[in-house]
């Protein structure tokens, strides 16, 4: 299932600042530390858009027939793509 929301914690230490991507069931899908706060803002967005991407290009397409072709004509036929969750 490819997660909408994310959650993210950023953290100041004495080494920079700590951050995680967390998806909607809790879990880690992202962490590092970076020098400044504007560096690990920056990791942040990137892990989400690249966890996101991940997910939309693993799911996958189901054809369904919403009208049978020889109702529509000979050769016809009319389908949606719908994307599975």
């Amino acid at each position: 299932m490819v997660a909408d929301n994310y959650a993210y914690s950023l953290a100041q230490d004495e080494l920079g600042w700590r951050w995680r991507v967390y998806d909607e069931d809790g879990e880690v899908v992202g962490a590092g530390r970076k020098a400044t706060q504007g560096a690990a803002e920056i990791e942040i967005k990137r892990t989400i858009a690249v966890v996101f991407a991940a997910g939309m290009a693993s799911r996958t397409l189901e054809v369904r027939r919403l009208i049978d072709p020889p109702s529509v004509g000979a050769g016809a036929a009319i389908g949606v793509f719908a994307a599975d969750r």
